[in-house]
């Protein structure tokens, strides 16, 4: 799952099968007959990659922090991030309400 995961993000966000540098290095190395056949691999390459990439980050994330436990979460949520959520929608309907709104 943690692979499957990886791959849809590096999909979604990260370009997928392209590379990086904007340009491929197959062409540059090999004849025009390798080099078509040779870009595939180097496309899966990339991809392989960023999703080791990511996964690399999400093991390395979850074995940093550590464990909370769900009323932990809940107390959180409760406690901190309701009220920030709250105080950050009235702040944003002073902000449209100033700039004139915005009409649906």
């Amino acid at each position: 799952m943690l692979f499957a995961n990886a791959l849809l993000i590096s999909i979604l966000f990260l370009g997928g099968y392209l590379s990086p540098f904007g340009k491929y290095l197959s062409p540059m190395l090999f004849s025009d007959n390798i080099a078509n056949i040779m870009i595939y691999f180097e496309q899966a390459f990339w991809l392989f990659a960023k999703s080791f990439f990511i996964i690399f980050l999400i093991i390395w994330v979850r074995a940093t922090y550590p464990r909370l436990a769900s009323f932990d979460l809940l107390k959180f949520s409760w406690a901190g991030l309701l009220p920030i959520a709250i105080i950050n929608f009235f702040f944003m309907v002073i902000i449209k309400l100033i700039l004139g709104g915005v009409y649906a």
